[in-house]
Order: structure tokens, then C-alpha cells, then sequence
């Protein structure tokens, strides 16, 4: 089985990273997650060296992302659904979930003690806090999900969405790949959730390395064990990429 530190940036690659437990260590308190200071550096050191070919791909809502990343990177949050460039701010995005649903939901996770996240293009009950009501959360939203529904249901790791369909990581970075400064590179991405599988078949079909955080199943290829590991190969790729 390929591992991480058996992956080499090249000054041609191109750069896609998750943040929550890939880039960031998963915390029960959503609202303190950032990247650390060093891993920082080795982004900025990075982007430097690969054009500008650097994107962090987010579930989390655009407006969210990007207070927690730097303004000098591209953020692609909502899955993947809405994209601000290096040095943009200030965009305004549409909501695209029927205010009717959110109310109800909000309503319900009020009544049951869940913490709900409102995105512009899903909602989410976090039940990291509160495992024991696992069930009650993924039964709120299935009511709206379904095959003849616009919305489609997903669980992550302690998480259950409820997104609009036809929005994917993987969409988000194939559009990516035909665009400057990614066109043209090889990529590599690195995930670490089920929202993140949808991404590996692209970069698998583009020739590109895709890692996943955790062990197998998984359609990536490569596999790292934490985000320790991928905070400490990004500080050992960003010192190789400024020696070629």
C-alpha cells in the first residue's frame, strides 16, 4: 500500500487539500479549527513554488473557510460549490436551501440539543459531542433526501448532511484542472472523509496521486496515517520544492 511520505511534489504538481482532519486535527468544537501556524508557512512556501496551484477544498460553508485559511491561497468551500481566488474577499453568495427546511431543522435540533451548522448549500448536524444521538440526527434529515428529491443525504465522520445535489469536490477540481494556474499540472489531493471519495476517481482519471487520511476502503491510492504526517510532509516538500 503507497504511503505519503513516499509522495514527492514536483515544481508541475498541482495542490488540493481538505481541511477538517487532513490540514486540521478533528476537534469536538468545530469553531476552533485552523491551521496551525507551521503548516501555514509550508502552504504559503509551497504555493510560491507551484505558481499559485494551491487550493484548500472545504465542506465548509465559503464564508467560513475563509476566516480559517489564508486570504493568499484559493478556497473552494461547500463542497466544492463556490470559489474565491488568491486575494479575493468580500464576495456575497447565494443560499441555495429552501428557508422552509432550514426553519424545521433548526426548530428540531433545538428541541433534541444538536448542533447544526447552516451552509449556503447543505445543512449539517454535528453529533461529535453528542454521539449518542447518531440516530436521531440522520433521521432529521432523511426526511428531505431522497431519489426524487433535489437534496441528498450524507454522513461523514460524526456529520449528517444534507446537501443540494449535483455538487462534488471532485466536480469542483476537474473545473479547477482547466483553469490557470492548475492547467496543465498533475494533481494530488489529500482527504480524509466520505464527502472526499468523490474526488479520488478524478484525480486517479487526471494521473494525479490521491491520498486519503485514514486506512482503506477508499478509492485513493496513497494513504496517510493522521494530519500530523500530512503537516510534516508539507513542511518536508515545501524545503525540497525551493532547492529544484
Amino acid at each position: 500500500m503507497p504511503f505519503l511520505m513516499d509522495v514527492n511534489l514536483s515544481l508541475d504538481s498541482a495542490l488540493f487539500l481538505d481541511l477538517d482532519g487532513t490540514l486540521a486535527d478533528i476537534s469536538p468544537d468545530r469553531n476552533s479549527i485552523r491551521i496551525p501556524p507551521a503548516a501555514e508557512r509550508s502552504l504559503m512556501g509551497i504555493f510560491d513554488c507551484l505558481s499559485g496551484a494551491v487550493a484548500i477544498v472545504s465542506g465548509r460553508d465559503i464564508d467560513d473557510l475563509a476566516v480559517r485559511v489564508p486570504e493568499a491561497l484559493w478556497r473552494i468551500g461547500n463542497h466544492g460549490a463556490f470559489v474565491l481566488a488568491p486575494g479575493e474577499s468580500g464576495r456575497t453568495f447565494p443560499s441555495l436551501i429552501d428557508p422552509a427546511i432550514i426553519d424545521d431543522v433548526k426548530r428540531r435540533c433545538a428541541e433534541l440539543g444538536l448542533d447544526l451548522e447552516v451552509k449556503k448549500t447543505s445543512i449539517a448536524i454535528h453529533y461529535r459531542s453528542t454521539p449518542e444521538l447518531e440516530s436521531a440526527s440522520h433521521g432529521l434529515l432523511a426526511r428531505y433526501a431522497g431519489q426524487d428529491s433535489e437534496y441528498l443525504m450524507e454522513a461523514g465522520k460524526m456529520v449528517a448532511e444534507l446537501k443540494v445535489r449535483n455538487v462534488g469536490k471532485g466536480k469542483a477540481i476537474e473545473e479547477r484542472m482547466r483553469q490557470a494556474p492548475f492547467a496543465g499540472r498533475l494533481p494530488l489531493f489529500l482527504g480524509d472523509d466520505v464527502t472526499d471519495e468523490d474526488a479520488y476517481p478524478v484525480i486517479n482519471r487526471l494521473g494525479g496521486v490521491s491520498i486519503k487520511v485514514g486506512a482503506p476502503p477508499s478509492l485513493a491510492t496513497t494513504f496517510a496515517s493522521s494530519p500530523a504526517e500530512v503537516r510534516q510532509w508539507l513542511e518536508q516538500q515545501a524545503a525540497a520544492l525551493h532547492t529544484l
